[in-house]
């Protein structure tokens, strides 16, 4: 054999000795990509979920608003202040019974609408309540009425007693209409009764007084 035949032989050797130990030493992209598929596959590590879970915050607990209280029943009040009032007065000494009303003379009675007329003198903080909550609603019943009959006039006359504590307030206790009456409406006195009887006062200087409402009508 050649020397030429030998350098050719030594050289092939070579070259597949070369080839054959390539793939061991730089592995390519195939030989780690099902390593990647198989780790995508199982999904985040423990830490990656820990750190998920830290910060994860239930919707509903983040925008909860607190829960504004309801309002109260004015009725429902008036009957706390009632039975607040009533036992105030029951550790009281007795007190004599409140002075009947004095029945107002027709002419005085006229007032504007809206409005109340004083004619027993004092009273100032009762009466003004009267009239910025009182005369408005009944102002309404007396329309009601109205449209009910058209020929509607007169006065309306509401003899009310008044139940009262020099700290807790005042509320109506009963309503009633003497006689005559010139209206002749029952759902008109309803409506005033029912008016009456939800306000809450100021508190009446002797602690139950009696006091006469009277209403124009035309």
């Amino acid at each position: 054999m050649s020397r030429f035949t030998q350098v050719c032989l030594g050289l092939m050797v070579l070259a597949l000795a070369i080839l054959f130990m390539w793939p061991d030493r730089a592995p390519g992209p195939q030989a780690v990509e099902p390593a990647a598929a198989g780790a995508d596959h199982a999904g985040p590590s423990p830490a990656s979920r820990s750190v998920s879970r830290t910060i994860e915050r239930s919707p509903s607990k983040v925008n909860a608003r607190p829960t504004e209280p309801a309002a109260q029943d004015p009725r429902v009040a008036r009957e706390q202040l009632r039975a607040s009032i009533l036992a105030e007065r029951a550790r009281a000494p007795v007190a004599a019974p409140p002075p009947q009303p004095t029945p107002a003379n027709p002419s005085e009675a006229a007032a504007p609408a809206g409005e109340l007329k004083n004619r027993i003198g004092g009273h100032e903080a009762l009466l003004a309540r009267l009239n910025s909550d009182f005369m408005p609603l009944a102002s309404e019943c007396i329309e009601a009425a109205r449209e009910r009959d058209p020929e509607l006039n007169g006065m309306l006359t509401a003899n009310f007693e008044i139940l009262s504590d020099d700290e807790l307030g005042s509320i109506v206790e009963t309503v009633d209409f003497p006689e005559p009456d010139e209206t002749h409406d029952d759902e008109l006195r309803t409506c005033i009764r029912e008016t009456t009887l939800s306000m809450i006062l100021p508190e009446a200087p002797s602690g139950q007084e009696q006091f006469m409402l009277t209403l124009p009508l035309d």
